[in-house]
């Protein structure tokens, strides 16, 4: 399997000219972006796209502070000066050479995570629509992407998460009716989005937008899918850890199995805590048990100033999972002379101070 990152390439972004791009035509712009609204001349409009000098994964605000063209939110009373950044929808942009297309093999996107409301578009094409800011997406291009070293268009089209709440919101509820809600503007209950953007009691109201999580190329006639680790440590502080995936082949391949070898990798010294090999079926759950643990053979996971901490990392095929061993109990037993029990976290039978 070969993969291009597309966080190595450059992107650009510029406010969206429309409040709806569709269907696009990239070649040329229907009119002119409209003036953005905000105050002491922070929101005005520009038409031409600014290269992403902070980078992909990232937000548009980061790329505007680092621009000059806000304020940083976060001082005085700034956060008032760049609310027109999250009611305004906008554009990210790259392109890149098709890679080569061996035998039986398949070209996918993986898309780990749009925040939030995003229509994506490759070579003028729509090829996915999202609306949860949480969830990956993966799609098949290898009838989308263009000949081999021929250069193809990537636009990214997000739509104001708070403009498309509201929306949901009237939808749903009809004009100036809202959910009951103590904190914040009630149209967030909507959207599948980090609640915090609208405004908490100690945040700043932020609504981010942009590609906030890796965007790859993978080039696969058979890939590693829903790696999944699952450590048990038992009230002696032994371990046990068995490993569940699926060995996803491209459609055009004719493989039925696939033999694959499951490691646990101690971080620090490089040491094989233990390996077994299986012949998984291609297109099935396969589960691995990589066997029991005495105490002290893996270095348990610690909260914040307990102890130090060290995870274990799980390999499988090019796909890494770090899995953190540990013991996590909520303790409630009665109260001496007192009605009522206690209420306290022990991690590794160590009782955790948490407050808050």
């Amino acid at each position: 399997m070969s993969s291009l990152d597309l966080g190595s390439l450059k992107w650009y972004y510029k406010p969206s000219p429309l409040p709806s791009l569709s269907p696009l035509d990239y070649n040329q712009h229907i009119k002119p972006p409209p003036a953005l609204k905000g105050e002491d001349g922070l929101g005005g409009a520009w038409t031409e796209w600014d290269e992403c000098t902070q980078g992909v994964p990232g937000t548009v605000h980061v790329e505007l502070l680092a621009k000059g063209r806000i304020v940083d939110p976060f001082l005085k009373r700034n956060e008032r000066l760049v609310q027109w950044v999250g009611e305004t929808d906008w554009i990210y942009r790259c392109n890149f050479p098709s890679p080569a297309l061996p035998a039986n093999s398949a070209h996918s996107f993986r898309f780990d995570g749009l925040d939030t409301f995003c229509d994506v578009y490759l070579n003028g094409k729509i090829i996915l629509g999202t609306d949860n800011q949480f969830i990956s997406h993966r799609v098949d291009v290898t009838d989308a992407l263009k000949k081999e070293g021929e250069i193809n268009d990537l636009y990214l089209v997000f739509r104001s998460a708070f403009v498309k709440g509201r929306e949901i919101e009237e939808h749903y509820l009809g004009e100036g009716k809202h959910l009951n809600l103590w904190n914040g503007d009630a149209a967030r209950l909507w959207v599948r989005k980090s609640g915090t953007n609208w405004g908490w009691d100690w945040g700043p109201v932020l609504m981010t937008i942009g590609p906030w999580r890796p965007i790859v190329l993978e080039t696969f006639a058979l890939r590693i899918e829903d790696l999944y680790s699952r450590p048990v440590v038992a009230h002696d502080l032994t371990s046990s850890l068995s490993v569940s995936f699926s060995a996803i082949s491209a459609p055009k391949s004719s493989a039925n199995s696939v033999s694959a070898t499951v490691e646990l990798i101690d971080p620090k010294s490089s040491r094989v805590l233990s390996s077994q090999t299986v012949e998984a079926k291609v297109n099935e759950d396969t589960i691995v048990d990589l066997g029991k643990f005495e105490k002290g053979d893996i270095e348990l996971w610690w909260a914040l100033g307990q102890k130090e901490t060290r995870e274990e990392v799980g390999r499988l095929y090019s796909v890494r999972q770090k899995v953190g061993f540990r013991r996590l109990r909520l303790v409630q037993e009665p109260l001496d002379g007192q009605p009522g029990t206690s209420f306290y976290f022990e991690v590794n039978n160590l009782p955790l101070f948490a407050g808050g």
